[in-house]
């Protein structure tokens, strides 16, 4: 019964109280009557509470995963938009997108080094890759990061493409070259999918729900604001004392 029935029936049983029939089988007939409906209330309210669950549930769960992204990106570097597509990817690639993210912030520290490092300068090289722009100064992670990953793709020899996988992110090179290993068409092929299915949520996105999340907490850090308003009085007896009749007053 929706909320609508409920008021139905509410007013079929108070018709029922002040209708001609005050007899006793009346007066049960309503009681009976009124005992249904605290169960359809309780219900609607039981359904009611689980929905609300349900939906704060959701929104945590979002709320989360933007903190999540918000915190990773500060860590690595890498916008959350980029995250969230090389998640994705992983996932399509069965790679450990844990374990790329030590190879997202390796790949910060290993530009730094590129120039001093002969064996890591050569690595660029041969991806074709340069790590500083053409006023010297030091290109983003969150450009750099994809671009290794799609010129390692594009290396047909296995061996090679390890050897200088290995030289930039260092032992635990596995996950970025199972990534690799998909190819670039396929890299492409799921980080639109990720687009199209909404996995991507985008910056403004990630911040809003993170911003929630803090709110939030704050919220539920904070002291109970609401007021006591004492006890409610009982006007009545219940149904069981019968109907008030006309010029009829209960103490």
């Amino acid at each position: 019964m929706g909320i609508g029935g409920i008021i139905g029936s509410m007013g079929a049983i108070s018709y029922d109280i002040v209708s001609e029939d005050k007899t006793k089988d009346g007066i049960d007939s309503a009681k009976s009557g009124f005992k249904s409906l605290m169960v359809e209330i309780g219900l609607v309210t039981a359904a009611v509470a689980e929905s609300a669950y349900v939906i704060k549930g959701a929104a945590d769960h979002v709320a989360d995963y933007a903190d999540e992204m918000s915190d990773l990106s500060i860590v690595t570097g890498i916008s959350t938009t980029r995250l969230e597509e090389m998640k994705f990817i992983a996932a399509g690639a069965t790679a450990d997108f844990n374990a790329l993210q030590a190879n997202m912030i390796m790949v910060g520290r290993r530009m730094e080094e590129v120039g001093s490092n002969k064996k890591l300068t050569e690595a660029f090289d041969k991806l074709g890759i340069s790590v500083r722009d053409a006023n010297g100064n030091l290109r983003s992670q969150d450009e750099i990061f994809p671009l290794i990953i799609e010129r390692l793709a594009q290396i047909e020899n296995v061996s090679d493409r390890a050897a200088i996988a290995g030289t930039i992110f260092g032992r635990n090179y596995a996950d970025a070259m199972k990534i690799a290993g998909e190819g670039t068409e396929r890299i492409r092929e799921l980080r639109e999918e990720a687009h199209k299915l909404g996995v991507v949520m985008g910056p403004e996105a990630v911040a809003e729900a993170s911003r929630f999340k803090g709110e939030m907490m704050v919220l539920n850090e904070a002291p109970n604001l609401g007021c006591d308003l004492g006890p409610i009085p009982a006007h009545d007896q219940g149904l069981a004392d019968g109907p008030v009749h006309e010029g009829q007053h209960r103490g």
